[in-house]
């Protein structure tokens, strides 16, 4: 199932999990050190019975993939920046790497 934000394709969910596909350069917030997901997809997410948060990361370090639970961005740092909407940041140094 896609995952839209402002007419935009964001991820997409896949049993329990939300799947989101980053380009390090575009997406990665330094203020938060990780990726956001939008405040308002926190709740959606909870309907659809997702768990697990999964980030696959294109960066310098070439594709990486990234877990953790949904409760952890649903209690984690709320940012707004200029332009966008307000987001839940959870930091990639406490994520779990996976393959």
């Amino acid at each position: 199932m896609l995952v839209k934000v402002n007419g935009k394709i964001v991820g997409h969910i896949k049993n329990e999990y939300y799947i989101s596909h980053r380009d390090t350069r575009k997406h990665f917030f330094v203020i938060g050190q990780g990726y956001g997901i939008s405040s308002e997809l926190i709740p959606y997410f909870e309907s659809k019975g997702v768990k697990e948060v999964i980030i696959i990361e294109n960066g310098a370090k070439g594709i990486r993939k990234f877990q953790t639970s949904l409760e952890n961005y649903k209690f984690s740092k709320e940012y707004q920046m200029p332009g966008f909407e307000k987001q839940k940041c959870y930091p990639l140094k406490l994520m779990k790497q996976i393959r």
